[in-house]
């Protein structure tokens, strides 16, 4: 058996053919991991019917992130609120390394995908918006006003 590890699959011209043709290996496990924007759940369902399955990574949870984390439980949870159950950044120890990791996060895996995905031509207005928004998460919210 042979595993075959295939990262940023979208990127090819024919990434569904390309697969199909690999699928009639029978001593072939793959595996493909690809951007949101391209490489949608649902072209997935589609260009497979039933040959694949979809394995949706999540964040830690709090009671995860708590087993890891070495400080009382009100910063912990401080820092999850801010920082999200993002595990490479929960290792990660100084405040400038996690939010150096999150912004770039943010600019090459979200904004990009969002941007490519709808078409987005105000890509500095939506940045900006993002950036109002990503910089309220953790804040007191007052749900009537």
């Amino acid at each position: 058996m042979f595993y075959l590890l295939l990262d940023e699959v979208q990127l090819l011209e024919n990434f569904v053919g390309t697969l199909n043709g690999l699928l009639r290996h029978r001593n072939f496990d793959i595996y493909v991991i690809g951007s949101n924007s391209k490489f949608l759940s649902s072209d997935i369902a589609t260009g497979f019917k039933g040959r694949g399955t979809i394995v949706h990574v999540l964040p830690l949870t709090f009671l995860e992130y708590m087993e890891g984390a070495d400080v009382p439980p009100s910063e912990a949870w401080r820092q999850y609120i801010v920082t999200g159950g993002v595990p490479l950044v929960a290792q990660m120890r100084s405040e400038e390394e996690k939010i150096s990791y999150l912004k770039g996060l943010c600019e090459e895996t979200y904004l990009k995908d969002i941007i490519d995905h709808n078409g987005i031509r105000k890509k500095t207005e939506l940045g900006d918006t993002f950036n109002v928004l990503a910089s309220m998460i953790g804040s007191p919210v007052n749900v009537k006003k």
